[in-house]
């Protein structure tokens, strides 16, 4: 199993939804602050998440081997607890 694409929205400094193509080489460019770092934590959180993985629903693991990021407040754009990731 490959994964091909991730989309993130609402996640860190990111609101709008933002599609991120992933190939076998996958280069993460761009000026400070532009969220190069939310993708990284993004997919460490993912394969944290999907490593204890028992079923579905899958709950979402933010303190792990890989990532800590601490809790959806912290994730969540702007800090709203409203908005779902």
């Amino acid at each position: 199993m490959s994964i091909e694409e991730i989309t993130l929205r609402n996640f860190r400094s990111w609101r709008d939804e933002h599609r991120i193509p992933l190939r076998p080489l996958t280069l993460i460019y761009g000026p400070n602050s532009s969220g190069k770092s939310s993708i990284l934590i993004a997919l460490s959180l993912l394969r944290q998440t999907l490593e204890r993985a028992s079923g579905a629903p899958v709950p979402l693991h933010p303190v792990g081997p890989f990532a800590d990021v601490g809790d959806f407040t912290t994730l969540v754009h702007g800090h709203d607890e409203e908005r779902a990731l």
